[in-house]
């Protein structure tokens, strides 16, 4: 059953989305989107049509923008930043589109300049090093399906949008394959999420809800998603203390409950902020345990592994993904424990969890376990996210999945 049932149609001539300037929208560094298209009327030589713009393109006034560019005769996606010092940046790659055919489009620009584009999941040519480190922060709008040019609306797109994503990171190659044909409704780092399924909403938390320009109308000419990602913000468990994973205590991590909205959650991966201390090496895993008499008793699920060594002294965010079966369909309305598990630390050399400094956050325990047994304590701090993979009975843009507490 698909999870989507409408997305928007855009006539070519007077018809487009807008969202107002936002310090969401107003990326500086890395950036990626996602968005499905089918293009009904290609652009001529010389041409261009546009998915979506942050600029307004008859003055300084740019930032970023995505379109479909007719070069002397030969079709090409095309990416364009305006750097930190005023600088564009075109970044293209040759693709044919076929009219009246949906396409999974993505393009990612990281912090080297390096920009990928993807079509339905695969890249899409070599790698471009053409593309911007940074991005001037302007007061544009962001436009889907046309650019501004002295204000007025200008390089129409004649088709259907849908699914029209926009992150403050480069996404990965693993991310974007394996998230073809999945509606991310709320992650972290996505700035804006329109569905565009009935609604005008953005769902990622940062209230960057759309605008219809020209009664746009929706349609239910769509390419069916088979699923939904989401998360709720992270949760910090706050204490006297961050949790460290050193000679004392091998594991530590806190708990969850799960909402009884009679969907079939899989736990995909969970996110926690760790940094590293001395010389630390090894795999580290996070693991999913059922609690009993409130405390982590049968481990549920095991992520893949992650290599320590790669930590730095700095905190960073590092997703811990559970694969294949280890995938564990939660149950309604029941607590478990989510954790990181690394057995190799000493006083010198350890790993810590969460950011070390912050002063609020949720009231709660914290689990940690030494050589043998489990124990909680309000005094260590943990931050983390759950990340969850569902089908809703209907296609809907309601709140349903996991209560931190």
């Amino acid at each position: 059953m698909a999870v989507n049932t409408h997305c928007i149609s855009l006539n070519g001539s007077s018809q487009y989305l807008t969202a107002a300037d936002s310090a969401s929208l107003s990326i500086t560094g890395a950036i990626s989107s996602r968005l499905k298209v089918k293009i009904n009327s290609l652009p001529t030589t010389d041409t261009v049509v546009v998915f979506f713009a942050k600029a307004n393109w008859d003055d300084t006034n740019r930032s970023y923008s995505f379109s479909y560019y007719n070069d002397g005769g030969t079709l090409k996606l095309s990416w364009y930043t305006n750097d930190s010092g005023g600088t564009g940046r075109y970044s293209r790659v040759t693709k044919t589109l076929t009219t009246g055919v949906w396409y999974n489009l993505c393009v990612t620009n990281d912090t080297s300049g390096n920009v990928k584009f993807y079509v339905n999941g695969t890249q899409e040519g070599e790698t471009q090093t053409t593309g911007g480190s940074s991005i001037k922060d302007t007061n544009a709008v962001l436009s889907i399906g046309e650019n501004f040019y002295s204000g007025a609306p200008q390089q129409l797109l004649t088709g259907f949008i849908d699914e029209v994503e926009i992150w403050n990171i480069a996404l990965t190659s693993t991310q974007v394959s394996d998230w073809n044909t999945k509606r991310i409704v709320s992650y972290p780092n996505l700035r804006l999420s329109c569905s565009l399924d009935n609604t005008l909403t953005d769902s990622s938390g940062n209230g960057n809800t759309l605008t219809n320009v020209g009664s746009a109308t929706f349609s239910t000419d769509v390419s069916a998603l088979t699923s939904e990602i989401k998360i709720e913000d992270s949760f910090l468990i706050s204490g006297s203390q961050s949790t460290k994973l050193d000679n004392q205590y091998g594991a530590g991590g806190t708990v969850f409950i799960t909402e009884n909205d009679g969907l079939n959650h899989k736990i995909i991966s969970a996110r926690f902020n760790l940094l590293k201390a001395g010389t630390v090496s090894g795999n580290a895993t996070a693991k999913l345990y059922a609690l009993s008499a409130g405390l982590p008793t049968t481990l549920l699920a095991t992520s893949d592994n992650y290599n320590v060594a790669n930590l730095t002294t700095s905190y960073q965010w590092i997703d811990f993904i559970f694969s294949g079966d280890q995938q564990y369909s939660k149950s309604p309305n029941t607590q478990y424990a989510i954790v990181v598990d690394w057995q190799n630390g000493d006083e010198n050399n350890y790993i810590q969890l969460d950011d070390g400094s912050s002063s609020s956050g949720g009231v709660g325990l914290v689990y940690v376990k030494g050589t043998s047994s489990w124990s909680s304590s309000a005094n260590y701090r943990t931050l983390f996210y759950v990340i969850g993979e569902y089908t809703p009975a209907v296609a809907t843009n309601s709140t349903n999945f996991f209560l931190f507490m």
